[in-house]
């Protein structure tokens, strides 16, 4: 049984509410693919089912229990392009499954509940990052009506413009960052030193 989705269709996008991750100003965003997570398949544009990934680095869970202790509310950001339009389809049902298996996976390995939401962009739209759709869909609906503090908060992702990065250096995630207005920081330097890359490919326990 999939944890209550919430689903939008104009735009099309996919969220996964919390009201235990809600009300917080300081705000841990986080992507998911290449940033938490990696794939334990040769999948790159989505999971092969919903058991196909491990964490990035061993460090994530304790790292995310910390932040949680700390007062952070944890919220995902990601986009997931293969659901297209969709959003009850075969590779919806694979994504949210898998996503539902990572939070159950971080509360079990961090030793204590740890609330968290996740936005969902489906499709080449306003909701995609960089475009910061899901970033205002959250802070209007899913933070009981709490402002982030955008000096205490930020954005960890791998889509940084690099040559190595996803679509052949794609910097969708630290221009999510810049739009929003909040810190940006790279997997390697958020969860361990010179983590080496394509971490997609080669992930190392820090």
């Amino acid at each position: 049984m999939h944890l209550p989705y919430l689903t939008r269709y104009r735009p099309f996008s996919i969220s996964r509410a919390n009201p235990a991750a809600q009300g917080g100003a300081k705000i841990a965003a986080i992507d998911l693919d290449g940033t938490m997570i990696a794939r334990k398949s040769t999948n790159q544009w989505g999971p092969k089912d919903a058991d196909d990934w491990k964490w990035l680095t061993a460090t994530v869970p304790a790292k995310i229990k910390e932040l949680h202790e700390g007062g952070y509310k944890l919220v995902i950001f990601t986009n997931q392009g293969s659901i297209k339009g969709a959003m009850l389809g075969a590779a919806s049902d694979k994504i949210r499954a898998m996503i539902d298996n990572v939070l159950k996976g971080l509360s079990t390995a961090a030793g204590t509940a740890i609330p968290a939401q996740v936005l969902i962009a489906t499709t080449n739209d306003n909701f995609r990052k960089p475009g910061t759709g899901m970033w205002e869909f959250f802070v209007e609906n899913l933070n009981g009506g709490v402002a982030p503090d955008l000096a205490e908060s930020f954005f960890v992702g791998d889509a940084a413009g690099r040559s190595e990065d996803i679509n052949g250096g794609a910097a969708s995630d630290k221009e999510f960052a810049a739009a929003i207005g909040i810190k940006f920081i790279l997997p390697e330097d958020f969860w361990c030193d010179q983590m080496p890359f394509p971490v997609i490919l080669s992930p190392r326990l820090c």
